[in-house]
């Protein structure tokens, strides 16, 4: 066993026990590795129909967000402890958009005898990276190089399925289409992570919170999105539609868009939630309208955007 390996898992644990040192996992790994950092794997980012695949370098990067880490780690460890502590062999974690330091390589690291992990990325730079970090932790994995909105091979159910392919409000990266597409696979026996994304309209006069009034939630992918998903056979751009329709409140008639994500990693508990604003995944995206300044309270409008667009296409408009 490398001599980093221990500390690696220490390191681990301590973050799902919110003590986490992420420069130092990073660290970590990277001495594993003979000194090759996962920010240094070349490669770029593709753009899809569905959205953007980040290069392997960003996907890297992610490991650094905080608290985004130490929900999903805090989520991974929860359900492996819970729902699946009784299960026999193996449990298998499958990472969607793993990017060279897959989260699901890193948990299952703290015990590799328990967990087989399956990780499918679009580029071939981040497998052979989580290849070598899985091979110095002793942790038994599946690379697949996969166009995630695709049919890839994957010859056992895994036990949870861990995909965070995401930006702020749900755009740009295409996790709408990858939640649609996994769920069609794997149906609804995997533990599913993130259980939801909400995105909440708000009109907003000074980016204030004192300033801001909720219209409500103009999407939500979750159980009920993955099932709709499920009986669907229609092509995968059919769900990725997000249309809300709304009268302007009294006092808000030049109030500017605002929208606002919050991620339910697992279950319902708060310690599995990332909040808005507390990630790069869930910062508040704030939009201007110029067209709508003349609207009175009580005309309608509409807010509309395909998921794993960019920001330019979020429309906000009278009815």
């Amino acid at each position: 066993m490398p001599p980093n390996t221990p500390t690696l898992r220490l390191e681990v644990l301590a973050a799902i026990q919110n003590r986490g040192d992420y420069r130092k996992i990073e660290g970590h790994v990277t001495s594993l590795l003979g000194g090759a950092s996962p920010r240094a794997v070349k490669g770029t980012g593709r753009i899809g129909s569905h959205g953007v695949a980040i290069s392997p370098s960003q996907a890297a990067e992610c490991l650094l967000d905080a608290h985004r880490t130490t929900v999903f780690l805090k989520a991974l460890n929860a359900a492996c402890r819970t729902e699946l502590r009784e299960k026999e062999g193996r449990i298998h974690l499958l990472e969607a958009g793993s990017g060279p330091t897959p989260l699901s390589i890193l948990y299952a690291a703290t015990n590799p005898d328990r967990f087989t992990v399956t990780a499918v990325d679009l580029s071939s730079a981040s497998l052979d990276y989580a290849q070598r970090l899985a091979a110095a932790t002793g942790v038994k994995l599946n690379a697949v190089q996969a166009n995630l909105t695709e049919d890839f091979e994957c010859h056992d159910q895994p036990d949870v399925i861990l995909a965070e392919v995401m930006d702020r409000a749900l755009l740009s990266e295409a996790q709408g289409a990858v939640t649609v597409a996994l769920a069609r696979k794997f149906g609804d026996q995997p533990i599913f992570m993130p259980e939801s994304v909400t995105v909440e309209a708000f009109l907003n006069r000074s980016f204030a919170e004192r300033d801001l009034h909720s219209m409500g939630s103009i999407i939500k992918v979750d159980r009920g999105f993955r099932e709709e998903a499920r009986r669907s056979t229609g092509p995968i751009r059919e769900h990725m539609g997000v249309r809300g329709e709304f009268r302007t409140p009294q006092g808000w008639e030049n109030g500017n868009l605002m929208l606002r994500t919050t991620v339910q990693v697992y279950g319902d508990q708060r310690e599995y939630r990332i909040e808005p604003n507390t990630s790069v995944i869930t910062g508040d995206l704030n939009l201007r309208f110029n067209q709508l300044d003349a609207r009175q309270a009580g005309d309608p409008f509409q807010i509309s955007y395909q998921m794993g667009q960019a920001v330019r296409s979020v429309q906000m408009s009278t009815i």
